[in-house]
C-alpha cells in the first residue's frame, strides 16, 4: 500500500495524549494572569517614567505618553501570558506524565503505518524526513476541537508538543543517517531523552520569549517618547 493510502486508512489523533486536568489548566491560567499582572505593573512604571520625562511639556503629551506605556505593556502582557500559559501547562505535563515519550510513541506508531515492510530496515533520510513532517502535520490537524479557553489551550499545547517532537526526531534522523535511517533505533533514542530534552527546550523558549517581549515593549515605548518629544519641541 502506498504512502497516501496508508495515511488515509489510519486516522491518527492526539486525543487522550493530553488531558488538561484541573492542576494543569489551573497552573496555565495562573501563569497567564500572573504574567499579565506583572506586565501591567511594568506599564504603570513605564507610564510614570514617561510622565516624569515629559512633565515639562504640554499636558496632552504627558497623558498620551503615559497611556501609551500602559497600552503597550498590557498588550505585550496578553501575548506573553498566552505563550507562558501554554508553555507552563506543557512543561507540567512533560514532567508529571512523561508526555514527551508518550508523544514520541504516538508519532512513531503513526509513522510506522506509512512504511509497510520498509520500516524493518533503513530508509532514506529524505523520505524519512518527508514522512515525519506529513505525520506530524496530520496529527496536528486531527487534534480534537473544543470550545472555550481550555479547548484552545489544549490545541495550542498539542501543536507545541508535536512540533517539538518533530524537531527532536529530525535532528536524530540526521545524526543517525548512515546511508539511511533506522527508525526503530531513532525511536528508542528519542523516547529515552524526550522528556528531559523537551523540558529544557520549553524553559529556554519561555525565557527567550519573555526577554523579547519585555525588551520589545520597552523599545516601542521609547519610540513613542521620542516621537512625542519631537512633536512638542519647537522647530
Amino acid at each position: 500500500m502506498g504512502y497516501a493510502g496508508a495515511m488515509a486508512d489510519k486516522e491518527p489523533t492526539p486525543s487522550g495524549l493530553l488531558e488538561l486536568g484541573g492542576g494543569l489548566a489551573g497552573g496555565a491560567l495562573k501563569s497567564f494572569f500572573g504574567t499579565l499582572a506583572r506586565m501591567v505593573a511594568l506599564g504603570f512604571v513605564a507610564g510614570g517614567c514617561t510622565a516624569w520625562y515629559l512633565g515639562g511639556g504640554p499636558v496632552w503629551a504627558t497623558l498620551v505618553g503615559a497611556a501609551s506605556a500602559l497600552c503597550v505593556f498590557s498588550g505585550g502582557g496578553v501575548f506573553l501570558g498566552g505563550q507562558r500559559a501554554a508553555g507552563t501547562a506543557l512543561l507540567g505535563a512533560v514532567r508529571r506524565a512523561a508526555l514527551g515519550s508518550r508523544a514520541v510513541g504516538l508519532v512513531f506508531d503513526t509513522l510506522d503505518g506509512t512504511w509497510g515492510e520498509a520500516v524493518a530496515g533503513r530508509v532514506p533520510l529524505d523520505r524519512a524526513e518527508d514522512h515525519l513532517r506529513a505525520t506530524v502535520s496530520r496529527l496536528v490537524s486531527a487534534s480534537e476541537a473544543g470550545g472555550g479557553l481550555r479547548g484552545r489551550l489544549r490545541r495550542a499545547i498539542e501543536r507545541k508538543l508535536l512540533g517539538s517532537v518533530e524537531s527532536l526526531t529530525l535532528s536524530a534522523f540526521r545524526d543517525e543517517d548512515r546511508g539511511g535511517v533506522d527508525l526503530k533505533k531513532v525511536r528508542d533514542a528519542v523516547a529515552a531523552r524526550a522528556d528531559e530534552a523537551l523540558a529544557d527546550r520549553i524553559e529556554g523558549a519561555l525565557l527567550r520569549v519573555t526577554v523579547l517581549v519585555v525588551l520589545g515593549a520597552g523599545l516601542l515605548q521609547g519610540v513613542v517618547v521620542y516621537l512625542l518629544t519631537r512633536a512638542v519641541t519647537p522647530a
